[in-house]
């Protein structure tokens, strides 16, 4: 097992018996070689401006006058802390993956493997290679909004942007600061109900899920969202305001949320969801067992 440490300039592989170091390089690749464990990577940005591309096979980060690339590593963490507005972005494998967004860290794992970027402003990770793949979405201290459409989902505040695109399941939990959610969701084929903790977007192959969200805004559209393929933005900026002469057909008050409804034939509206311990509890674990790393 061999371990990898590359920095704008320079790079290290360390190994049992072993320690490799090359300097002054503008563009390297470190690849791990073969076995069941294939190593870790640290990547580490500079003060500029820098992009990371993360994929199950191979990472790359890169800005002004440098590329540092890893290849065929179980692990690779990158840092986004150097200075600058930094760019992550993720891509799935054929398998089920995991995505989990905060507002310091995101972490995309799967079947052999496990990417992480820490410190990255904007994060954007799509899941299209295949597989049953799932997200998870949590808040700043600060007041944050939620954004969803049927293939598009992002959270964004201040300093962080995330943005996810064609996962099977997310879930996006607040609790801190003054949180809004808004769906921009199809005007058929699929449901969406609300309780007081929590608002949920389900159709035949996806579910989208916001807990202990302040406010809630629903709209029908009669047309999904579309995922670029050759474009990343940060965020999505649906328009959702409804025209001068809609009105909302139904208006939900509870102590903890408000919840407005634009345009749907059918709105639901639940008092409480025998499910939510379990999942609320499910997420819990989630925060408590993640690491720290610098």
């Amino acid at each position: 097992m061999g371990t990898a440490s590359l920095a704008p300039g320079t790079a290290t592989l360390r190994g049992s018996g072993y320690q490799a170091t090359a300097t002054n390089f503008e563009d390297t690749t470190v690849r791990a070689g073969s076995g069941t464990d294939s190593g870790m990577a640290v990547l580490y940005d500079s003060a500029g401006d820098d992009t990371l591309v993360a994929t199950p096979g191979f990472t790359v980060l890169s800005g002004a006058g440098f590329s540092s690339r890893v290849e065929g590593f179980a692990s690779v963490l990158a840092s986004g802390t150097g200075g600058g507005t930094d760019t992550a972005r993720f891509f799935d494998s054929p398998g089920n993956d995991t995505f989990l967004g905060t507002p310091t860290y995101s972490r995309l794992r799967g079947d052999g493997f496990y990417l992480r970027a820490k410190g990255f402003e904007s994060v954007h990770v799509q899941a299209t290679a295949g597989g049953s793949d799932r997200a998870y979405l949590f808040d700043s201290s600060g007041n944050d909004t939620l954004q969803v459409s049927r293939d598009a989902v992002s959270l964004t505040g201040a300093g962080f942007s995330i943005r996810i695109d064609t996962f099977e399941y997310v879930t996006a939990r607040a609790g801190r600061g003054s949180d809004t959610a808004i769906f921009q969701t199809p005007a058929s084929g699929a449901q969406f109900r609300t309780a007081a903790d929590y608002a949920l977007l389900t159709g035949q192959d996806f579910s989208v899920r916001a807990d202990s969200f302040d406010r809630v805004h629903a709209q029908a559209v009669m047309a999904t969202a579309a995922v670029s393929q050759d474009a990343y933005p940060a965020s999505i900026k649906p328009d959702l305001a409804p025209a001068p002469s809609q009105k909302p057909l139904d208006h939900v008050l509870t102590q903890s949320s408000a919840a407005e409804l634009y345009g749907f034939e059918l709105a639901r509206h639940e008092s409480d969801d025998d499910g939510d311990e379990s999942e609320t509890q499910a997420l819990d674990q989630v925060l408590e067992q993640l690491e720290d790393w610098t």
